[in-house]
């Protein structure tokens, strides 16, 4: 032992060993630790490993030998045989947090779910306080399929952690998946209040839109815009917005700046050719016609023009393409054209603020 402590373990595992032989009362019971932690200070695993089974077969309940065991099992990847060891150490000390730990690490590796949660349920039993086990436990739910489980135990979570973050944001998350607009910008509205986060500013601004409230997406869009004022992206989200709320002008205006500043940025176009078709909608409707004169099929047609350069974008040509066929009916024809020479722009004052 003198040789041990010394750190000499050249010299002492003849001494060790020579204990085991001539110790038949079992009295020295440590002896089987310190010669397998020599072994492993000289990083003979094998030999650790022989020495730890000894021990063992002498003194089953000895929690360190099947730890130390399950140390070498697990380090040479031997999962399943890792998790007996230690399921023999949980099962020796159960308030050994540090082994249960380890032993549902080790059923996550293995894929063995059902014992993970279990072993989580069990961590959490013996420390409510520590949150990262609640949020590992939440991932793992999530990562099974058991995403409503997951969901409970984050806002479970989040009532006793209301400024966490991460909470915020995963819940958001979640709710904007499954459409939940209003708990999806309940959330992000709190996340934002705490983290100045531009892409979480431009999903809550996407969020409003979806639900249908487009000023407030209006405002969100201002926010972004003051620090960021070509972002083409809010300019273009603000005009969508402003076509959804009747103001086709204003609309109109805000696609048109932003196809200036990014001239290949198709979603502007495309919102451009919307503003126009909504346009001919109004007139037409304001006029009280049924059916569509040639100042509407000029307007139809400064439609397809922008959805054919909204096309040349791969982000929303198909969409484009869509919403060019729609209309090929109702594009001027060369009867038309031939009844309304020299007219290449709509006459009628409905129109007189398009360009």
């Amino acid at each position: 032992y003198t040789n041990y402590q010394n750190k000499e373990y050249n010299r002492v595992t003849g001494y060790f060993w020579k204990v085991i032989e001539l110790d038949k009362s079992n009295t020295f019971r440590d002896v089987y630790t310190f010669l397998g932690d020599t072994y492993m200070q000289q990083q003979k695993g094998d030999s650790a490993e022989i020495v730890y089974k000894m021990g063992i077969e002498v003194y089953p309940d000895n929690a360190f030998l099947h730890r130390q065991l399950g140390f070498i099992y697990e380090n040479t990847l031997r999962i399943t045989d890792a998790i007996a060891a230690y399921e023999k150490v949980v099962s020796l000390e159960p308030e050994s947090i540090n082994d249960i730990e380890r032993l549902t690490s080790l059923y996550v590796k293995a894929n063995e779910v059902d014992k993970a949660i279990e072993s989580y349920q069990r961590l959490m039993e013996l420390a409510p306080d520590n949150q990262r086990y609640q949020e590992d436990y939440a991932a793992l739910l999530t990562s099974t399929g058991r995403e409503s489980e997951a969901i409970d135990k984050k806002l479970e979570l989040l009532e006793s952690n209301p400024n966490d973050t991460k909470l915020l944001f995963d819940l958001a998350s979640y709710y904007k998946k499954e459409r939940n607009w209003d708990q999806a910008a309940t959330y992000l509205e709190r996340y934002l209040a705490i983290n100045d986060d531009e892409f979480a500013r431009e999903d809550l601004a996407n969020i409003y839109q979806n639900n249908g409230e487009f000023q407030k997406a209006i405002d969100v869009y201002k926010v972004i815009l003051e620090k960021k004022p070509n972002d083409v992206k809010a300019i273009t989200g603000q005009a969508e917005c402003y076509q959804e709320l009747g103001n086709l002008r204003r609309a109109l205006q805000l696609a048109k700046q932003a196809s200036r500043i990014d001239s290949k940025y198709g979603r502007a176009y495309l919102v451009a050719g919307q503003v126009y078709e909504a346009a001919v909608e109004h007139c037409k409707s304001q006029a009280g016609r049924k059916n569509y004169n040639f100042d509407d099929k000029l307007v139809f047609e400064m439609a397809n023009e922008q959805w054919k350069l909204a096309s040349r974008d791969p982000a929303v040509s198909s969409r484009a393409q869509s919403l060019m066929n729609s209309i090929v009916e109702v594009l001027p024809k060369s009867a038309d054209r031939f009844m309304n020479q020299g007219q290449t722009k709509p006459k009628s004052d409905c129109y007189s603020w398009l360009n």
